[in-house]
């Protein structure tokens, strides 16, 4: 039985690393989430879905045709790349908060979609305000 797998973030470092790793696996069909395809010859494996965490919605699953995904590695983040962005709030914010919302909002189109081991090694409710994601615990949230 073949396995899908979403990467995001999977042209950084660790998420290219890991998208090459899940490829080389038999049966793995990996779905790798960036804003744009590496140079370079495709594998097989691995199809590619070109779009920002903050634009993301369910169109580009439905467009892609992926109805369903069996494990998914959010690597995604905004880490500063020099003192003058070292600082910046509100882009952290975007990225590694909402960017992850928006994320898990854009499986809306899908038709069942449960979550697990959620957040750091802390036990504490994940809280994210007005969205359509029931939080149960901080490792739990379902639609």
């Amino acid at each position: 039985m073949t396995r899908t797998i979403l990467v995001s973030g999977a042209r950084g470092f660790i998420g290219a690393a890991t998208v090459r790793r899940l490829a080389a696996i038999p049966e793995t069909t990996v779905v790798a989430l960036s804003r744009s395809r590496p140079d370079g010859p495709p594998d097989r494996n691995v199809h590619w879905v070109e779009a920002s965490l903050e634009d993301l919605g369910p169109s580009h699953w439905r467009a892609a045709g992926w109805t369903k995904f069996d494990a998914v590695i959010h690597l995604a983040a905004f880490t500063p790349k020099s003192a003058a962005t070292r600082d910046s709030a509100q882009e952290i914010i975007a990225a590694n908060i909402i960017g992850l919302q928006t994320l898990l909002t854009s499986f809306l189109s899908l038709s069942k979609f449960s979550l697990s081991r959620v957040g750091p090694a802390s036990r504490d409710p994940l809280i994210i305000p007005d969205g359509p994601i029931q939080i149960r615990s901080g490792w739990e949230a379902s639609f």
